[in-house]
């Protein structure tokens, strides 16, 4: 299957899930959105779908121009001329606990279908859009990617090219603390939108 024709079932898939989830204002949550699209994902096509705990880097195109002929800025000197180029970036899931306010979580969410591109599996994030920034010239869409084994392994990041932006994922596998979340514990009402949903797709 083509990414093209992923893309396509996963957009209304998402349409779906996104109108569940504003009935209860509780879409830009990217743990329920996580929960809500992997129970969705299993009951409709994707049966193994899970969720993965990710951080994303964010870096707009001069940022992206910027590193690509000086590398990482260290300095101070470096630092400044990065800023003042124009740069920009936004990192997700990186924030540390002690400034989060209560039953918010550090993490980032998005979710897994095994083999979805034959060898390669797919990343489905849905919330990256938080992200967005137009003013710092990043606008991204909802993602859907090819990662590999070593990628679900935390091994080896995931970088594109989107919108003249590279987005950088890495994977933390071992990293289940989501589940410690209200979001993720709201079950009984996740299944009941899930149900909802695959019914809708199906008729």
């Amino acid at each position: 299957m083509s990414i093209e024709d992923v893309s396509n079932s996963i957009e209304v898939l998402r349409t779906e899930v996104m109108r569940e989830l504003q009935r209860y204002r509780d879409h830009n949550s990217c743990i329920t959105v996580s929960a809500l699209l992997t129970r969705c994902l299993r009951a409709w096509r994707y049966p193994d779908a899970y969720p993965m705990t990710v951080r994303v880097s964010i870096y707009n195109a001069k940022a992206r121009e910027w590193m690509e002929q000086f590398g990482i800025p260290r300095t101070e000197a470096e630092i400044a001329d990065f800023n003042q180029s124009g740069s920009a970036h936004v990192y997700i899931g990186y924030t540390p606990e002690n400034l989060l306010p209560h039953n918010h979580w550090s993490g980032h969410l998005a979710v897994i279908v095994p083999h979805l591109f034959d060898e390669r599996h797919g990343l489905v994030d849905l919330t990256v859009v938080q992200a967005n920034k137009p003013e710092w010239g990043i606008e991204l869409p909802p993602m859907i990617l090819k990662v590999t084994d070593n990628f679900l392994a935390g091994t080896k990041p995931c970088s594109t090219i989107v919108q003249g932006c590279q987005v950088i994922y890495e994977a933390f596998p071992d990293d289940k603390s989501y589940n410690k979340i209200g979001h993720w514990k709201k079950i009984p009402k996740l299944r009941e939108m899930a149900e909802r949903i695959v019914e809708r797709l199906a008729s």
